[in-house]
C-alpha cells in the first residue's frame, strides 16, 4: 500500500510538473520579444555537384560588406544544409582560391561600392565564367557603400584605364597572379570576359536579388530565400524551403529542463535576499544575474543576456552577427529590435530592463537616434551594465560625442530639427521605466546622465573585415567583459542600500554639480580597484572604473583598471 501511494504521488507530481513546464515554455516563447525568426529559419536540402563542392562562393569586398557576408555565410549554410564558402582568412594563394572557385555550384558577387576595385574579386569572377558557374549579383543595399549597376558597368567598359587610376597595382597584381596559374590573358581580353559574365545582369532595368541588413528579420529571410531560389534556377533544380519542427520528445525534455532551471534560480534569489549580503554571489552571463527579472510587468520570464542598442542604417549587420554569435556562446537569448519589437515602452521595459548589460554599438549617427538614446538612457537610470563597442570604419567619433551628449538637445535639432521636442514629449510621457520614487526622467537629465557616463566608458573593438579568430576575440571579450561588470555592479547594489545613498539616488539633479548617482555604477568592463586622477577644474568628483586601458580608441584589455574623475 505504501509503494502504490508513493508510486501514485511521485506519478502525480511528475504529470503536474510536466504540465506546468508546457506551460511555462510556451508563455516564454510568446513574451519573448527577441525571438528572431532568422535563428531557426526554414531549411532545405541542397545537393552540391562535386562530393566536396560548396553550394556558392561568397565574393565580396571585406571592408565594405565583411559582415554582410558572415552573416549571410552562416544563414545560407543553415539554410541549404549545406557548406558555403567564404574566404575570411585571407588566402594568399590565388590556386587555392580557384580550387575553391571550381567546387562551387553557384558564386555570388556581393555588391557594394569598391567591390570591382579589388583584384581578387575580379580574378574570382574571371575564374568562375571560364568554368561555366553561375553567377549571381546581390546588391548590399548600405547606405554607405550603395552599388550603382550603371556605374560598374562603365567602369567595366574602361577597366584598364579607370582601374589603374582607382586602385594603383591592381593591373600588375592580376597579371602576376593569372601568370602564377599559368594563364597569359591580355587585360582586354580580361575585361571581356568580365564583362560578357557581368553586363547582363547590370544591364537589366528591373530590381535584381537584394540583401537588406537594416531590414527586419522577415526581410532578412525574404532576401535569402530569393537568393536560393535565383540559385536553384541557374543551376536548373526545384528547392522547397520548410520550417523545421524539432521532435515533440525534444521539445518537453529542452521546457522541462529550462523550466527546472528557472525554479531553481527563484529559489536562489528569495533565498538569497532572505539572509544578508556580506559575501559577492558569483555571478556570470551563463545565469540570471543578481537583478529581479519581475521588475517590469507581465515579462518576468524572459530575462535577456545582453541588449544590443544599434543604428540599423549602419550596424544592421554587424548587430545581427554579434546576436547570432552571443546567442551560441552563451545559449541564452539576446535581445536585438529586428523584427516584433516595435513598441519603444516594451523594448525600454521588457528588452533593456531585463538585460544583464546593455552592449552599445558605435557608429557615427547612434547617438543621434532618438531610440538609442532612450535605449542608453535606461540602462543607466535602472543600473543595467552598458558595454560601448567600436565598429572599425563605423565613424564614430569620440571628441563629437562628448560635445553632442553635452548639449544634447540643442545638437540633435541642428542635425534633425523637432527631435529634441519629440523626446521630450516622449520622455514626459513617462516611457522610461523607473526604479520607485526615483527623479522624474527629462531631456536635461538625459543630457546629463549621458555626458558623465558615456564619454568615459572604454570601448571593446569590432572589425568586421577582421578574421574568425579577431571575430571570436572580440565576442569573447564582450562576454568576459559583462561577466565582470555585473560582479561589480552587484557589489555596488549591496552598497547602494544603504539609506543615505538611497536618499541621494532619488534626489532630482538640478545641476551638474549633483551627479546623478545611477550613472556610476554603470562602466564597460570593471574591476574592483580603483585609481583616482584629479581634474583641477572639477568641483565634484566622480569615479568610473574600468577593467581596460583608458582612451578614447577602442583598447585592448588589460588588468590594470582606469578611471575618470570629472
Amino acid at each position: 500500500v505504501v509503494l502504490v501511494v508513493f508510486a501514485t504521488l511521485l506519478v502525480g507530481f511528475t504529470a503536474t510538473w510536466v504540465v506546468l513546464a508546457l506551460r511555462w515554455h510556451r508563455n516564454f516563447k510568446n513574451s519573448l520579444l527577441a525571438s528572431a525568426p532568422t535563428l531557426n529559419p526554414p531549411t532545405t536540402k541542397w545537393v552540391t555537384k562535386n562530393k566536396d563542392g560548396v553550394a556558392c562562393f561568397l565574393s565580396h569586398y571585406k571592408l565594405e560588406a565583411g559582415s554582410d557576408a558572415r552573416y549571410l555565410h552562416d544563414l545560407l549554410q543553415r539554410m541549404l544544409t549545406a557548406n558555403v564558402f567564404l574566404d575570411s582568412n585571407d588566402l594568399t594563394d590565388l590556386r587555392a582560391l580557384f580550387s575553391h572557385v571550381q567546387l562551387a555550384d553557384v558564386l555570388v558577387l556581393l555588391a557594394t561600392e569598391g567591390v570591382l576595385l579589388r583584384p581578387w574579386c575580379l580574378l574570382e569572377l574571371y575564374q568562375a565564367y571560364k568554368l561555366g558557374i553561375p553567377i549571381l549579383i546581390m546588391e548590399v543595399d548600405a547606405p554607405r557603400h550603395r552599388f550603382d549597376k550603371t556605374a560598374a558597368k562603365r567602369f567595366l567598359r574602361n577597366l584598364e584605364v579607370d582601374l589603374p587610376q582607382l586602385n594603383p597595382g591592381a593591373i600588375e597584381e592580376i597579371t602576376k597572379h593569372l601568370a602564377k596559374v599559368g594563364d597569359t590573358v591580355s587585360i582586354r581580353d580580361f575585361r571581356d570576359t568580365l564583362l560578357d559574365a557581368l553586363e547582363p545582369q547590370l544591364s537589366t532595368a528591373t530590381d535584381q536579388l537584394k540583401f537588406h541588413p537594416w531590414g527586419t528579420d522577415n526581410t532578412v529571410l525574404a532576401d535569402a530565400t530569393d537568393l536560393i531560389m535565383a540559385m536553384a534556377r541557374a543551376t536548373e533544380r526545384e528547392v522547397k524551403l520548410q520550417r523545421p519542427s524539432p521532435p515533440r520528445n525534444i521539445v518537453l525534455c529542452h521546457a522541462i529542463c529550462e523550466f527546472t532551471k528557472q525554479q531553481i534560480s527563484r529559489a536562489s534569489r528569495k533565498k538569497a535576499s532572505q539572509r544578508p549580503s556580506t559575501r559577492r554571489r558569483k555571478t556570470s552571463l551563463g545565469t540570471l544575474s543578481g537583478r529581479s527579472a519581475s521588475s517590469f510587468g507581465e515579462y518576468e520570464d524572459v530575462q535577456y543576456a545582453l541588449f544590443i542598442s544599434y543604428f540599423r542604417e549602419e550596424a544592421g549587420c554587424d548587430a545581427r552577427l554579434l546576436q547570432l554569435m552571443l546567442v551560441r556562446k552563451l545559449d541564452r537569448p539576446v535581445f536585438l529590435d529586428a523584427t516584433d519589437a516595435d513598441d519603444i515602452r516594451k523594448i525600454l521595459s521588457a528588452g533593456v530592463c531585463h538585460s544583464d548589460a546593455l552592449v552599445l554599438v558605435q557608429t557615427a549617427g547612434v547617438l543621434h537616434r532618438p531610440w538609442c538614446l532612450l535605449e542608453v538612457y535606461t540602462a543607466i537610470r535602472n543600473r543595467v551594465p552598458v558595454l560601448p563597442l567600436l565598429i572599425e570604419g563605423g565613424g564614430y567619433n569620440f571628441d563629437e560625442a562628448r560635445a553632442h551628449l553635452a548639449d544634447l538637445g540643442a545638437s540633435l535639432d541642428r542635425t534633425n530639427a523637432g527631435t529634441a521636442a519629440a523626446l521630450r514629449e516622449l520622455l514626459a510621457s513617462g516611457v522610461v521605466p523607473l526604479p520607485p520614487d526615483a527623479a522624474p526622467a527629462t531631456l536635461e537629465d538625459m543630457s546629463l546622465v549621458l555626458s558623465k557616463s558615456i564619454p568615459f566608458l572604454i570601448s571593446g573593438a569590432f572589425n568586421p573585415a577582421g578574421s574568425e579568430n579577431h571575430v571570436a576575440a572580440a565576442v569573447q571579450d564582450i562576454v568576459l567583459r559583462a561577466e565582470r561588470v555585473i560582479k561589480v555592479a552587484q557589489s555596488r547594489s549591496v552598497e547602494s542600500d544603504a539609506p543615505q545613498q538611497s536618499a541621494a539616488h532619488k534626489a532630482p539633479f538640478d545641476s551638474s554639480e549633483d551627479a546623478p548617482n545611477h550613472a556610476l555604477s554603470v562602466a564597460g568592463g570593471l574591476d574592483d580597484t580603483n585609481q583616482t586622477s584629479s581634474n583641477s577644474n572639477a568641483d565634484t568628483t566622480f569615479q568610473l572604473s574600468t577593467g581596460l586601458e583608458h582612451g578614447d580608441g577602442a583598447a585592448g584589455s588589460t588588468e590594470a583598471p582606469a578611471t575618470a574623475s570629472v
